[in-house]
């Protein structure tokens, strides 16, 4: 597992009960590990301080190539609410974990 790449992906997308942001782990497809590869991973975004305002777990098997996680992460509407720190500063996200 030390030799395998992984990338994150997040992006907003329409749903018919709203607007979510979806968040990705994608295993990429390498040369280097064979077969599936068991994960625990959490996916978190954070404040300004590098407090979770929200976090989601997930435990998922990754062929070469995978994508895991949430396609109903997180409302954009909370995103963009003015009462939440989760674009402190110039529409900067951060995303951690």
């Amino acid at each position: 597992m030390d030799n395998t790449r992984w990338c994150l992906q997040l992006w907003p997308k329409n749903h018919p009960n709203g607007i979510h942001i979806e968040f990705y782990l994608v295993r990429e497809a390498d040369k280097n590990e064979p077969g599936p590869i068991r994960v625990a991973f959490e996916l978190s975004f954070l404040d300004s301080y590098g407090i979770q305002l929200v976090k989601k777990v997930k435990e998922a098997s990754f062929q070469k190539g995978d994508t895991k996680g949430f396609a109903e992460f997180l409302e954009q509407t909370e995103v963009k609410n003015p009462r939440t720190e989760y674009l402190p500063e110039k529409n900067q996200l951060l995303v951690g974990r």
